[in-house]
């Protein structure tokens, strides 16, 4: 996948790699421990049959994949987030939904509940986007709907759409388009969307975020005076001493304890390599 790839990673020890991952476990762990003493709470105060509970998050981690880090990309790894709904008198256990879903789910969710199904509350949440998502995994009307996202401010805001078998993103910074088959390619490491044979399932997808942009977004803000998808000269950070993007988590922040002074700066790079020039070479398009 040589469009996206991040030539940074190359450059990282694999110290800082294990490390960053094992950090992110870590907290992981830690949050796991955090909700187990909620929960524990609420069933010694008898206040868990009577409560609903949505354990989800705003994204993902691409942690390595696609040689990325962080979340201001459209790959599963940062679209991907868990989604528990619990709660007994609404959700049978081990029910299991594939429908696809958004945080914009969570709302009519616990609306619906907090105003014990009154119909005019109802009415009143109608116009607002998301479904109930118990309603979803009592079966009630499976939801196959494309799902959209959009992040980050010009030049570098990228529009996405994913339906259950294909994913299309548009990156503003010079027009890049990508298309994965989720279907064939579940990884992403095949990019159509520069490949011919796709123009018209580009085509069908682009549509969708247009239309997706003018229903939900601000289409003045978002879209070109022509009504498309703006497409913006590439450009690259160019501010004295820059690191590339995708930096490394807490590279500047957890250096390994056994390291003191001046070797605390670069443990991170691989071979102690100096990574300015890279970070010249990096401003370059692919």
């Amino acid at each position: 996948m040589a469009l996206r790839r991040n030539g940074e990673w190359d450059l990282y020890s694999e110290q800082a790699e294990r490390l960053a991952k094992a950090y992110y476990y870590a907290n992981v762990s830690f949050i796991d421990e955090q909700i187990g003493r909620i929960l524990t709470v609420a069933h010694e105060t008898g206040a868990l049959d009577d409560t609903l509970i949505v354990f989800t998050s705003d994204h993902g981690e691409l942690l390595g994949d696609h040689w990325l880090w962080f979340k201001q990309q459209a790959y599963e790894g940062s679209l991907r987030v868990p989604l528990i709904v619990w709660g007994p008198r609404w959700i049978q256990g081990d029910t299991r939904s594939d429908a696809l879903t958004s945080l914009l789910d969570v709302f009519p969710t616990f609306w619906n509940r907090a105003t014990a199904g009154e119909q005019t509350a109802r009415v009143t949440l109608a116009p607002r986007p998301g479904r109930d998502l118990v309603e979803l995994a009592a079966g009630q009307g499976l939801r196959d709907e494309p799902q959209f996202m959009e992040v980050s401010p010009t030049p570098n805001r990228l529009l996405a759409v994913r339906t259950r078998d294909w994913k299309y993103a548009w990156h503003e910074n010079g027009g890049v388009e990508e298309l994965f088959d989720l279907r064939n390619d579940p990884a992403e490491l095949t990019n159509l969307g520069n490949d011919p044979g796709y123009t018209a399932r580009r085509h069908e997808l682009r549509t969708l975020l247009v239309d997706w942009v003018r229903r939900a977004s601000d289409p003045a803000h978002v879209l070109s005076p022509e009504g498309k998808l703006p497409s913006r000269q590439f450009t690259t950070r160019t501010e004295p001493g820059a690191s590339p993007f995708s930096r490394l988590p807490w590279q500047l922040r957890v250096p390994p304890r056994t390291l003191s002074g001046d070797a605390r700066v670069p443990w991170w790079w691989r071979d102690r390599v100096d990574h300015r020039s890279y970070v010249e070479e990096s401003r370059q398009p692919r």
